[in-house]
């Protein structure tokens, strides 16, 4: 497992499996992804706008760490 996620690749592959199983065409191994996913979906433009200035400010990689670390995504 790495040291930045609460699940390891096992899990990850369990519930892929799953969701093939299912016939999904998508697969959300935790609830924040799926969060994430909606708003991308929704709110494009606020989505990416937000991306870009977190990217701007070098913001966006110790927040997706921290997110990791702490089961968000």
């Amino acid at each position: 497992m790495s040291d930045n996620s609460r699940m390891d690749a096992g899990e990850i592959a369990e519930r892929v499996v799953k969701a093939v199983d299912r016939n999904r065409l998508y697969v959300f191994p935790q609830l924040s992804s799926k969060v994430l996913w909606i708003n991308k979906r929704l709110f494009p433009g606020l989505y990416f706008s937000l991306l870009s200035l977190l990217y701007r400010y070098e913001m966006a990689e110790p927040l997706f760490f921290w997110l990791a670390r702490h089961g968000m995504i």
